[in-house]
């Protein structure tokens, strides 16, 4: 046991550095509670953050729902994440969802290129090419 100790050590001194980037403070925040039929059931939390991404600065924009309804006697709990990565003034280029369904979930990502949105799932490794509509706004333009 004494000998596992120092690789303990050499192993958080090497990993240590590997860990992510903090996520940047949002610069703005709100808090939404959503209710049914006079009882509260739930929340959206919406967040917008500066990013720089490919030497460009962004505002990323996430927006997390998650209600509790009842579905025959039960009350089930739906969690859906939306985003948006866009430019100062609107332009949107990245959209994210998110679906949580019990202990897993379903991610599908988008990147603008030339008037198409490229779409990922995180169940497959196939791109999805969709026309792109270049006067949507995102999320944080819509709250202005």
């Amino acid at each position: 046991m004494k000998r596992l100790f120092p690789w303990i050590g050499v192993v958080l001194l090497v990993v240590s550095p590997l860990r992510a980037e903090p996520t940047p403070k949002p610069v703005k925040e709100t808090w939404d509670a959503v209710y049914i039929e006079g009882g509260k059931a739930g929340y959206f939390h919406t967040t917008v953050r500066e990013i720089e991404r490919d030497g460009k600065k962004l505002l990323a924009c996430t927006q997390a729902m998650q209600l509790g309804v009842k579905r025959d006697g039960k009350v089930v709990t739906m969690r859906i994440e939306t985003g948006t990565d866009e430019t100062a003034d609107g332009k949107v280029v990245g959209v994210s969802l998110t679906q949580f369904a019990g202990a897993g979930k379903l991610t599908q990502t988008g990147r603008v290129d030339d008037g198409q949105l490229l779409l990922r799932t995180s169940a497959s490794d196939e791109v999805i090419k969709k026309p792109w509509d270049d006067s949507v706004i995102g999320l944080a333009r819509q709250d202005r």
